[in-house]
């Protein structure tokens, strides 16, 4: 595991070299999961941070992170974490049905019907 975490770090704060964006992306995305898997949450949680700083729309990486918060059971940063997401990736709307984020079925399904749409606001049913 440490020879993963020294080729993330190379790779994300040392390296020279070419590198797109997609793959310093993906790239905190690995190393957060491999801390997840770990049981280190806490630098699991600074990576998607770090990572959602640098890539704010990046709807992946904020469901990757909402998934891991509700795991911890911090619910209330998971669900918005997810809004976020499907905020910036209308083809994950689904999982806006989803029990464990918590929302009533008919807000689920309204929220989900909203963003696909993409009338409302943000804060509209419950999505914020």
């Amino acid at each position: 595991m440490e020879i993963a975490r020294r080729f993330y770090e190379l790779f994300l704060f040392q390296w020279k070299g070419y590198r797109t964006e997609n793959a310093i992306a993906h790239t905190y995305f690995l190393w957060a999961l491999l801390e997840q898997r770990a049981k280190d949450y806490t630098k699991a949680r600074r990576l998607f941070q770090e990572a959602t700083e640098r890539y704010p729309t990046h709807a992946r990486l904020l469901q990757a992170w909402a998934l891991m918060e509700s795991k911890c059971g911090k619910l209330e940063e998971a669900q918005r974490l997810i809004k976020e997401a499907v905020e910036n990736d209308k083809s994950l709307e689904p999982v806006l049905k989803w029990k464990m984020w918590g929302l009533p079925p008919a807000t689920a399904a309204a929220a989900a019907a909203i963003v696909t749409a993409g009338t409302a606001a943000p804060g509209a049913v419950g999505i914020v």
